[in-house]
């Protein structure tokens, strides 16, 4: 960037002088006090104008920067910008879902969140496991929307140690429209949420999720997530 602006610096003085007025030859010669102020006068504009220049340039090349600063998500992030976690919002319709004691079922803001790829599971299941084994609370809550921190609090105050990862064999991912559990979450958030989310299903770490189907599916837990400008979310869980 510093060249750039040094080479239409230089274009520029360079031009500026080419075209610096030439003393003019008059019957009269100019008085001492003239020829004291006008070089010092264009030397001041000339400054004035390269100063300006300098200050556009370096503006105009660094804007972009500044602009896409905080629309990069990063899986480092370590603050709940709004841009990611904007508040959510009351139920707009009538039903009920299992929810954490003492706290109320909020839905997730639809403010930024993308319709799915075509195969997002290893970045949903990347996204569970990050919130499983998160060493704090506050690093789970960074996994998580604004409508799922009581759900996520709850785990993590009945729990003094981060959980273990979930193998791919352990977890059954779906778009959540076709889950069980969509029904009452349909009728509370509206389809437009579930059609662009995904539920993943667990029994737990050590568990292949096809045996437990089967043999124990009262223990089946079903988690929804979504994707905010590319980064996944928990906002439910069920039951």
């Amino acid at each position: 960037m510093g060249s750039d602006i040094e080479d239409q610096l230089h274009t520029l003085l360079a031009g500026l002088v080419a075209t610096r007025p030439k003393r003019a030859i008059t019957a009269s010669p100019p008085t001492r006090s003239r020829l004291r102020a006008g070089p010092r006068v264009w030397w001041t504009v000339v400054a004035t104008v390269a100063t300006a220049v300098i200050v556009a340039l370096a503006l105009t090349t660094m804007a972009p920067l500044f602009g896409h600063r905080e629309r990069q998500p990063t899986a480092g992030a370590t603050s709940f910008s709004n841009l990611f976690y904007p508040p959510p919002h009351k139920p707009t319709g009538p039903g009920s879902v299992p929810f954490v004691a003492g706290a109320t079922f909020m839905c997730p803001s639809l403010g930024g969140v993308l319709k799915p790829s075509a195969r997002p599971q290893a970045e949903i299941l990347a996204t569970f496991n990050e919130l499983e084994t998160a060493a704090t609370t506050h690093a789970a809550l960074l996994r998580a929307d604004r409508a799922a921190w009581p759900v996520v609090r709850s785990d993590r105050s009945s729990t003094s140690a981060p959980g273990r990862e979930y193998a791919p064999s352990t977890v059954d991912l779906t778009p959540a429209i076709g889950s069980p559990h969509a029904g009452p979450f349909v009728s509370l958030c509206g389809r437009a949420l579930i059609t662009d989310s995904w539920a993943l299903g667990t029994c737990g770490a050590a568990m292949p999720i096809g045996r437990c189907t089967i043999e124990h599916p009262a223990l089946e837990e079903t988690y929804f997530f979504l994707d905010r400008r590319g980064r996944w979310l928990l906002w439910a869980q069920y039951p």
